[in-house]
């Protein structure tokens, strides 16, 4: 069975951070969403991935390479128009056509074992297989409905929902899908939508089946997305100190410091990630809180964040809370500056004066 990573979208929902980088490599407790996504189909032995890409191709090349960090084989495909699902599975037909593979969205966290839905799926000869998880907003979600155990109906984010069933982010197809995306019209959106695909199939006599999961999953659609992820994640993080910790700093037990970063004076909670030489100095991490490789903060109080790569962080004396600060930005405040709730995105300067 080989892999499919749709990552054709351009992210709009998550600017400012998006105007410089395609949405999968935001970081969750230090990790790019997309590498969570690699992990999980490798654990399935899974070693023949396909990612369709969109305007951001070099990015993708660059950053993941030919797979063999993780073990695997990467191919990029390209998807010229961001077009919907769909249109992004179609791309990958001539790679696809005759396998079996599974296909997951890329900006999707989905703690359900590939390894199982895959096993689902051989033992029940479908010809595709959807994850499902109960919500309490399905607004917001594509949403099947049951009958008898059967699915009778797809409906991508529906003002009246027929059910709270969430179409999560997962997927295992034939080379059926093909055909029946090839058969189906554009959305009112303008889109190819999946949904659509998926009951085109189910008309022309295809098993579809699917597999209700219980485990946490998200579409890390929105900054909120993000920061709740991050915190997700960070709530199961296990301590690993492998930096330089003085004498004058006090640890929580689920902390994790990298190599070559140094903590001075500081307080760090429980549920933190420090990156490799990163420096924190004078300050209090509160939990929830990612610090990347090489950022810098002093004097300061952090909580519920994500700080990325290379940031700078000086005089924050009042709680810097619920933020994401973009690779490489610096905010300099003073006791004065209410800093609480920032989002600003890569490169970017704040200075109280």
């Amino acid at each position: 069975m080989k892999g499919l990573i749709l990552c054709g979208g351009r992210g709009t929902r998550l600017r400012p951070f998006t105007y410089s980088g395609a949405k999968h490599f935001l970081p969750v407790a230090n990790k790019p969403v997309i590498y969570y996504i690699i992990e999980a189909l490798r654990r399935a032995s899974i070693e023949d991935i396909c990612v369709v890409v969109g305007d951001r191709e070099q990015e993708f090349r660059s950053k993941l390479g030919d797979g063999s960090k993780w073990g695997v084989s990467i191919a990029y495909i390209r998807q010229h128009s961001p077009l919907g699902l769909a249109h992004g599975v179609l791309a990958a037909e001539e790679a696809l056509r005759d396998e079996t593979f599974v296909t997951v969205l890329g900006d999707n966290l989905i703690m359900h074992s590939i390894g199982d839905l895959m096993r689902h799926h051989t033992g029940t000869g479908a010809e595709g297989t959807i994850l499902l998880s109960p919500v309490s907003d399905p607004r917001r979600f594509g949403i099947a409905v049951l009958e008898n155990g059967r699915i009778t109906g797809l409906v991508e984010k529906p003002e009246k929902p027929a059910s709270n069933n969430a179409i999560v982010g997962m997927y295992v197809f034939s080379g059926a899908i093909f055909d029946a995306i090839k058969r189906i019209k554009p959305s009112a959106r303008g889109e190819f939508e999946l949904t659509d695909a998926i009951m085109e199939m189910i008309r022309e006599g295809y098993l579809v089946g699917y597999r209700v999961t219980e485990e946490w999953w998200s579409d890390v659609g929105y900054p909120e997305d993000l920061l709740a992820a991050n915190r997700r994640i960070l709530k199961e993080t296990k301590g690993s100190i492998q930096g330089i910790i003085d004498s004058n700093s006090i640890l929580g037990k689920k902390v994790v410091i990298e190599k070559d970063a140094h903590i001075e004076n500081s307080v760090i909670e429980d549920c933190v990630v420090i990156g490799s030489k990163a420096l924190v100095k004078n300050s209090r991490i509160g939990p929830y809180t990612s610090i990347g490789d090489g950022s810098r903060v002093t004097n300061a109080a952090i909580k519920n964040s994500i700080i990325m790569e290379n940031c700078v962080l000086e005089e924050m004396h009042r709680c810097l809370d619920m933020s994401i600060i973009g690779e490489g930005s610096v905010v300099i405040g003073n006791s004065e500056t209410e800093t609480s709730g920032l989002w600003i995105g890569r490169d970017s300067i704040i200075r109280s004066l």
